[in-house]
């Protein structure tokens, strides 16, 4: 084995460490966001899956608003609603990913994920409006990246 091969391999030991579940309370320790975190992975394996980032953007192009209001304080009826819609959908393609995990990327407590979520699925099921920006969302979506949606 070559020396680049071994640092391959040794990175990718690492990612894996830092990935594990049990080991999110180091990452959060060490400074090392989640962005961040995202970043490498996709680069070091060429990753063409939708990050948590992309589905924050689409939102936030779709809905005519900021990225930055997603993840900001702002509690204006367009940006929850957008903000609810990025929960599920970070959801639906990241199933693995936990209460915490969508809360660290949203700089959120993983009460208020829960909160949100179960806001958006009564909103899914009662608001035609809602339901519309989400359908929206979830067709550019699947237009920009390939992933499969599970109903």
């Amino acid at each position: 084995m070559s020396a680049s091969q071994i640092s391959i391999a040794m990175n990718r030991q690492l990612i894996y460490d830092i990935l594990d579940k049990t080991k999110a309370e180091i990452l959060d320790k060490t400074g090392i966001s989640v962005k961040l975190q995202a970043t490498v992975i996709q680069e070091l394996y060429n990753d063409s899956r939708t990050t948590p980032f992309d589905i924050i953007n689409i939102v936030a192009e779709q809905m005519y608003i900021s990225s930055n209001s997603i993840m900001g304080q702002n509690r204006t009826r367009i940006v929850v609603d957008s903000r609810f819609i990025v929960i599920l959908l970070i959801k639906e393609v990241y199933p693995d990913y936990t209460l915490k995990d969508i809360g660290r990327i949203l700089k959120r407590d993983h009460t208020t994920i829960l909160y949100a979520m179960k806001t958006a699925k009564d909103l899914l099921e009662f608001n035609t409006e809602f339901k519309a920006k989400y359908n929206k969302c979830i067709n550019k979506l699947k237009e920009i990246k390939e992933y499969v949606y599970q109903n």
